[in-house]
């Protein structure tokens, strides 16, 4: 499987489910309804109906029904994982999703049923309130999860339940045995998710230990059988089910395999706004306009990967550049070529109104030789990288007080120097830019990573801090003939694009 980044740990909604005994009066009949719902429509609906939105794997698990185990005990639980918590949140300004909640209410319970986004395990359990234990991103789809349900021994108060789990939690927590871990427990019953690391952590043994009724599963890995719009019966759904859906996210599409480019095939744009236009008119021109037609326009050009960011506190004279950007080409030629596209032209003719042309600027890098010349790009690694998968550093920053230009640039020589010798694990390209009022470097990590910034806190020690982050990932929620507002780049302010890429190179003049 192409990997297109590990889902963050708190991208994920953890699903407490109860039947709803209000579609008959009779229980085994409204058992038989619940497993019939969850199979026809609901389970296959869930994946079907939102992965376009962003939804990156979905763990259901049905304890209904299962001998002996409590009424207040959750009927179905389930972890449903997101490219990020904002994807969540944007899912509902599509129809899809929209549609797509609204198919609970035949199904669940409500209230208690419902669904969280957890927060880091901080050494107790708040009930209600899911946590994760292991804070660096996973991909739950194609691992081993193991999942524990169980309930409250009746001689222990809630309070207590929930502080007996909490050393155990602990432990798993600082052990890091494992690759992920998802819990939440109620008055009356605890939910567990386990992702396998190298090693066995013990915990589902432990946490066993603390309850009364429990019941320990290993979703399977499952893919349906047909679409949303084939005609098929749907799942076979029973007591005691859990299921790993296994599906192709919208970044594993044929457009978005990887397309590694080569070292000097990026444009490195540092942009300032034209004079007399303010900050606010400057960000929502470039998120309204600039930045979606960018992405939108010239993929299919041959532009692979787009990382665009707004700089705080610029518009002076001694500022760093008010925006910044990467532009990844299939090679330097192909970008020339693209102007050959109607598209890239009207694209190229938005830059006028908007910015200062006479201080802005965009070209090719070159590869690093130990000195800086203001305002020339490089390169700091020469190998093919697809910038648009993993994770992006970006750091832009102006010189100390009182320092001299030339002395800045020889200090930030002097530090790529030894940053090419001693780079982080797992990075593999380095962008450098710098002139006499500024330095910005873009730094990429293969996806799976360590995310240190370990280079952002070395280049703050030479540069006062302007921007200092990891590109957040972010999948344009519509197209070019779509009604939306574009992106709110007070919020999304420096962004990975998921481009829709065309699985062949463009076409090339005079091949």
């Amino acid at each position: 499987m192409t990997k297109g980044f590990d889902v963050p740990p708190n991208a994920v909604r953890v699903w407490r489910g109860y039947r709803n005994p209000a579609v008959d009066p009779d229980p085994d009949v409204v058992l038989s309804k619940f497993f019939a719902n969850l199979g026809t429509v609901f389970v296959p609906a869930t994946v079907e109906m939102q992965i376009a939105a962003g939804l990156d794997g979905y763990i259901p698990s049905i304890p209904a029904g299962l001998p002996g185990k409590p009424d207040s005990t959750p009927d179905e639980t389930a972890i449903l994982f997101w490219d990020s918590q904002q994807t969540w949140t944007d899912g509902f300004k599509t129809l899809a999703v929209r549609t797509y909640t609204l198919t609970h209410g035949a199904v669940y319970l409500t209230p208690p049923s419902g669904a969280d986004l957890p927060t880091l395990y901080a050494g107790a359990l708040t009930a209600e309130k899911p946590c994760y234990l292991i804070d660096r991103p996973a991909d739950w789809m194609h691992g081993a999860v193991t999942h524990l349900i169980g309930s409250r021994p009746v001689a222990v108060t809630p309070d207590a339940f929930r502080a007996s789990l909490a050393p155990i939690l602990t432990d798993i927590q600082q052990q890091g045995a494992v690759a992920g871990a998802i819990v939440c427990a109620g008055d009356d019953y605890l939910v567990y998710w386990e992702l396998a690391g190298e090693k066995p952590s013990g915990a589902i043994a432990a946490l066993s230990a603390q309850l009364d009724w429990l019941k320990v599963l290993q979703p399977a890995p499952t893919r349906l059988t047909s679409g949303l719009h084939d005609v098929w019966p749907g799942m076979t759904i029973a007591s005691g089910a859990t299921l790993n859906m296994q599906f192709e996210r919208r970044w594993e599409r044929p457009e978005r395999k990887e397309q590694k480019v080569p070292a000097d095939a990026v444009h490195v744009w540092r942009g300032y706004k034209a004079a007399g236009m303010s900050a606010d008119d400057f960000a929502h021109f470039l998120g309204t306009v600039f930045v979606p037609a960018c992405a939108l326009l010239q993929p299919k050009a041959g532009l692979h990967a787009y990382v665009p960011s707004m700089i705080p506190g610029g518009g002076t004279p001694t500022s760093p550049p008010d925006q910044t950007a990467l532009m990844f080409w299939t090679d330097q030629q192909a970008y020339t070529d693209a102007f050959g596209a109607v598209a890239v032209r009207a694209y190229t003719n938005l830059h006028g109104g908007a910015y200062d042309t006479a201080r802005s600027q965009v070209g090719f890098p070159a590869p690093f030789a130990g000195t800086v010349t203001p305002e020339q790009p490089y390169y700091l690694f020469d190998a093919p990288v697809d910038w648009m998968f993993g994770s992006v550093r970006h750091f832009v920053g102006s010189p100390k007080p009182g320092q001299a230009a030339a002395t800045f640039l020889q200090a930030i020589g002097d530090w790529a120097s030894a940053y090419v010798k001693a780079p982080a694990p797992g990075v593999d390209g380095a962008i450098l830019c710098a002139g006499p009022t500024y330095v910005a470097f873009w730094e990429h990590a293969a996806p799976g990573a360590p995310r240190d910034n370990l280079a952002l806190d070395g280049l703050a020690g030479l540069a006062t801090p302007s921007l200092s982050r990891t590109a957040d990932t972010y999948v344009p929620p519509s197209g070019l003939w779509d009604q939306w507002p574009g992106i709110d780049l007070s919020v999304d302010g420096c962004i990975n694009v998921q481009l829709d890429r065309p699985a062949r190179a463009p076409f090339r003049s005079g091949g």
